[in-house]
């Protein structure tokens, strides 16, 4: 047990910390860029976003007391990373949960699918879904608040494995653009925010769960 908790440790020190300096570094400086343009060129309304963990709850009580904590590190590593190469900013993360902002509808789309699609390619993790939400957003010390983030929040909790869904106002960002498809969804009734519109965004090639 010794020699093996041994080797992970010289295997981490001579490969894992030598990587994090660099994408640490890559990290704040998009964040630090986008806190900018967010000061120099406020907006109106953003697009918020959850990506989940797959049957998280049932997963983790089948876990080791040290897998789980692994799994959840792992979904948040690579939440940041293609949540942040697509322009996003990764606002909190709640266990299994990642809330997430966007400046567009397509940024988004985009990313929450990097994002879905490298869950699934990942034999570690059990997969993962995301909802999208447009609208204006209450920013309070570097946490959003509002009916669109309320949205983006009830609309994860519709969506299958592997599925993006988006509401009307983020889904008319995504339309035209190359690479992405929409598929309508008949109206759901959403706790405390009535009947809205979602559709599923998709990548040409890929085949995600049926929302």
């Amino acid at each position: 047990m010794l020699h093996d908790l041994q080797e992970l440790t010289d295997t981490i020190a001579d490969v894992v910390v030598p990587t994090m300096d660099r994408f640490v570094e890559y990290s704040w400086r998009r964040h630090l860029l986008t806190a900018l343009e967010r000061h120099l060129k406020p907006r109106t309304s953003e697009v918020v976003g959850f990506a989940d963990l797959v049957g998280y709850t049932r997963l983790s009580a089948t876990l080791g007391p040290g897998e789980l904590p692994e799994l959840v590190t792992r979904f948040q590593e690579l939440a940041t990373r293609h949540l942040v190469v697509h322009g996003g900013r990764v606002v909190k993360t709640i266990g299994d949960a990642v809330l997430f902002a966007f400046p567009d509808g397509a940024s988004a789309a985009t990313g929450a699918l990097a994002l879905v699609h490298a869950c699934e390619d990942d034999p570690a993790l059990p997969g993962a879904c995301a909802g999208l939400a447009c609208g204006a957003v209450s920013e309070v010390e570097g946490d959003l608040y509002g009916d669109t983030v309320n949205r983006a929040a009830r609309l994860v909790e519709l969506a299958h494995p592997g599925t993006v869904l988006a509401d009307e106002d983020t889904a008319l960002q995504v339309v035209d653009v190359e690479g992405l498809q929409l598929r309508q969804l008949r109206p759901r009734r959403l706790k405390g925010l009535g009947y809205v519109r979602a559709w599923a965004v998709r990548s040409p090639g890929r085949l995600p769960g049926a929302p």
